[in-house]
């Protein structure tokens, strides 16, 4: 398929999909959104793919939304969808991402560059974040007199904690890469030209696993995150039978018994 704000291959069993607008330092817009949940709502159905790379193009990964766009372009006061109010409208994108994150492979986010407002709180829902040593992130909505969003009130304090949610959300300055790796917003750094290698290399290993009980694995994290214990032990262990009734246990069992490493996705 082909998109206007967004480019994708694969290498292998990953996906990787590159924001691309890049002398507008990759700033979303409704069509970059809509081209990206389309991508990867294609991709959770794909079993071909098993974990997915989501960078940016050029020197930034997003600079947020594009003002210009989301206020004079279509679906601003007089567009098309100008009779929708911008918070309803804004939720509507919020809960689409959200929910194609949730559906889709896991995905690595590799911040190439800058990441702020939106183009921070897109990657809250997802699997896991790296960074390059010359990225920087920021919660800059408090600072154009706007609130975060994207569910990031009830996802940056799960990740970094309250004193840092507050922190980056009450002030919106920017941290940098070894701030965010300090705080737990990424999981590693590295040198800008180690990045994506990285990444690519963290997605292939998770892609090699079995896919039907990575998936499984993932939904019981996304939906235990704010769970009582009791409800989340019942819910994995719906899971866990579930994984055992598939292919993946069989060749797992087989492979120890047989002194091998399994063969999964076959």
């Amino acid at each position: 398929m082909t998109y206007e704000t967004i480019t994708t291959e694969s290498q292998g069993r990953v996906g990787i999909l590159r924001l691309n607008r890049p002398e507008k330092l990759n700033a979303w817009t409704p069509t970059m959104i809509a081209e990206a949940v389309a991508c990867l709502n294609a991709w959770a159905q794909d079993p071909a793919i098993g974990a997915i790379v989501l960078t940016g193009e050029g020197r930034a990964f997003s600079a947020g939304a594009d003002f210009v766009e989301q206020f004079q372009g279509p679906g601003a006061a007089g567009g098309s969808q100008g009779d929708i109010a911008p918070g309803r409208r804004q939720g509507d994108i919020a809960s689409n991402w959200i929910a194609a994150v949730h559906a889709t492979k896991p995905i690595v986010v590799a911040f190439n560059g800058v990441a702020v407002g939106m183009g921070l709180t897109f990657t809250l829902p997802c699997a896991i974040r790296l960074a390059s040593t010359a990225a920087r992130m920021s919660m800059r909505f408090v600072r154009v007199g706007l609130l975060p969003k994207v569910a990031s009130t009830t996802l940056l304090p799960h990740i970094v904690g309250t004193g840092w949610a507050n922190e980056m959300s009450l002030t919106g300055r920017f941290v940098s890469a070894q701030e965010a790796l300090e705080m737990g917003l990424v999981n590693r750094i590295y040198p800008p030209e180690e990045l994506l290698p990285a990444a690519i290399a963290l997605a292939t290993e998770i892609a090699e696993g079995p896919t039907r009980v990575v998936m499984l694995a993932k939904q019981q994290l996304q939906a235990n995150v704010n769970a009582p214990w009791e409800s989340a032990v019942a819910s994995e262990g719906a899971a866990t039978a579930e994984a055992r009734t598939g292919p993946d246990h069989e060749e797992a069992i087989a492979a120890f018994a047989e002194k091998r490493e399994p063969r999964f996705n076959q």
